[in-house]
């Protein structure tokens, strides 16, 4: 269903003043900007007005007020899909067509899961029952939402390919295929989300926890798994190969394999073929830019790419001595989209990090890993490809693997 975007003189997120976004006043255009430098992928959402009712046509009526996309029929007409790292897009949206616009982070494509505790739902109880049976749990990146609860970030494991609940924790809920309501979003209590703790105590997600990888996450009664292609009925087939082409694209599949992979489902799998020019239409899309990641994805984020050239730039192959203040003014960013920096960075091997006394660190440039990520080397050590798995009475699912290879 469409959404009217509203642009009223009376939108309450225009004020950023009190409940600070990141515990300091900046505005939504500011946080995004600084998502994608982490490497997230962000969308619009609608906002709340004075009145404390959502800026959709509905209002009032609104069953998720402030919580749902924005629709623009140029660039974002697939809501959480279209949600994006490209820059000039994300000014294009929140400082110039939707400045009050709430911000929304889309999980799936950003490497990311959320564990949503409501308390109104009894969700807290359940979280202190669960740090009982399987905690404690190493801290993670917290952002506390105005309704009372929190949003716990998690980096995603490969085991993990649809969210749902936890049996017998109710108020808990796993959120991997969506988006969530980020910092400084207004919620409709009129507070603000915001992240735990002072901005240089934020903590960078970390990977979901082991221990509760145990724990089956039970999806909603009657719904199959996201990727389920033992049988497309003919009312989900155009969603059904949308979601399936993007889940392709964002694992580094070719545009010429997509194609085939999605012509090859299409007469094999749906009860009713769709016609040719339908399909290569939902193909198209796939395929577009803003709806997928980069080439070179998945890999450092742009700000540590930035980082990098920087380091070689200043003095090619040595160890800089240089301090988290001064490569934040060098690189124009915040302090914690250079820690993030640093952290891509250093996972993706394109520098190393040696600690100094008095809070100083000496980074040194490593070209060579540098290279191989950005000649295409590192497509092999992915392990990406597609394999046929035993599937019910009705014949094979495809199921997509990769590598259990971490970086």
């Amino acid at each position: 269903m469409k959404t009217v975007s509203y642009d009223g003189p009376d939108c309450k997120s225009k004020e950023l003043e009190g409940n600070g976004p990141f515990n300091e006043v900046i505005p939504g255009w500011a946080a995004a900007l600084d998502y994608i430098d982490m490497g997230w992928f962000v969308l619009p959402l609608h906002s709340i007005t004075e009145s404390g009712v959502c800026t959709c046509k509905a209002g009032q009526a609104c069953t998720k007020p402030g919580k749902h996309p924005l629709y623009h029929p140029k660039d974002l007409r697939n809501g959480a899909n279209s949600a994006t790292r490209d820059r000039g897009l994300i000014e294009t949206w929140f400082d110039n067509r939707w400045p009050w616009a709430n911000v929304g982070v889309a999980l799936w494509p950003s490497e990311l899961m959320a564990m949503d505790v409501d308390p109104r739902h009894g969700g807290d109880e359940s979280y202190d029952r669960l740090v009982d049976a399987y905690g404690p749990f190493s801290p993670t990146l917290r952002a506390l939402t105005g309704g009372g609860g929190w949003h716990d970030y998690y980096m995603r494991p490969d085991g993990i390919s649809a969210g749902g609940n936890l049996p017998g924790y109710p108020g808990i809920e796993i959120k991997v295929r969506t988006y969530v309501v980020a910092p400084p979003s207004l919620h409709e209590t009129g507070k603000r989300y915001r992240f735990d703790g002072p901005p240089n105590r934020w903590r960078n997600p970390i990977p979901y926890p082991e221990s509760l990888q145990q724990i089956p996450i039970s999806q909603p009664k009657g719904k199959k798994g996201p990727l389920d292609m033992s049988s497309v009925k003919v009312n989900t087939r155009n969603i059904t190969f949308f979601g399936f082409g993007r889940h392709l694209s964002d694992r580094g599949i070719s545009d010429q394999s997509v194609r085939l992979i999605l012509g090859a489902l299409n007469h094999t799998y749906a009860e009713q073929p769709l016609p040719e020019k339908e399909m290569s239409k939902i193909i198209g899309q796939v395929l577009q830019p803003q709806y997928r990641r980069p080439s070179w994805t998945p890999g450092p984020s742009p700000t540590a790419w930035a980082l990098y050239e920087w380091l070689m730039n200043y003095r090619e192959g040595m160890c800089v001595d240089v301090s988290t203040d001064d490569l934040a003014n060098y690189l124009k960013v915040s302090r914690r989209t250079v820690y993030n920096a640093i952290n891509s960075a250093k996972k993706w091997g394109i520098i190393s990090v040696a600690r100094r006394p008095g809070g100083w660190s000496c980074y040194t440039p490593l070209p060579d890993r540098a290279q191989e990520l950005r000649s295409g080397i590192l497509e092999a050590e992915l392990g990406i490809f597609m394999e046929p798995s035993p599937g019910g009475e009705g014949g094979e699912d495809l199921t997509l693997f990769s590598s259990s290879k971490r970086f």
